[in-house]
């Protein structure tokens, strides 16, 4: 068997918000990396950290989605997990879980965005 190139599994996140000012506010921050605004062109904003993909694409809907219930993404702040999790507080984001151990897998915290999507904020530190 041949294995991948890039060992990240995920590849990229497509999500759907209610408010796209408030999302990419809150997902900017939080990440410390500004999103690209496809506006007016689409009503959807991309913040992609390499080349290759690994990245997340808010898509704006006029109706709330139904955050998905089983699935967590986990999100690298590595090294600055606990200014993530402040970032997040901050930008209208429910901290549910606060920054505990994950031994031997580092650590996390579990958040609610603002449109209700649940996110693992996590360091392998």
């Amino acid at each position: 068997m041949t294995r991948p190139q890039n060992p990240n599994l995920l590849l990229w996140l497509d999500l759907p918000v209610t408010n796209l000012d408030a999302s990419i506010a809150f997902y900017s921050d939080v990440f410390e990396h500004p999103m690209r605004d496809a506006r007016p062109q689409s009503a959807s904003a991309t913040l992609q950290l390499t080349a290759s993909g690994s990245g997340l694409t808010l898509i704006e809907r006029t109706r709330a989605v139904e955050p998905a219930t089983g699935i967590l993404p986990y999100f690298n702040c590595q090294g600055r997990l606990a200014q993530a999790v402040a970032r997040a507080r901050l930008n209208g984001g429910v901290v549910l879980q606060p920054i505990h151990s994950m031994e031997p897998f580092g650590q996390r915290a579990v958040i609610q965005d603002p449109d209700g999507h649940l996110i693992a904020l996590h360091s392998a530190e």
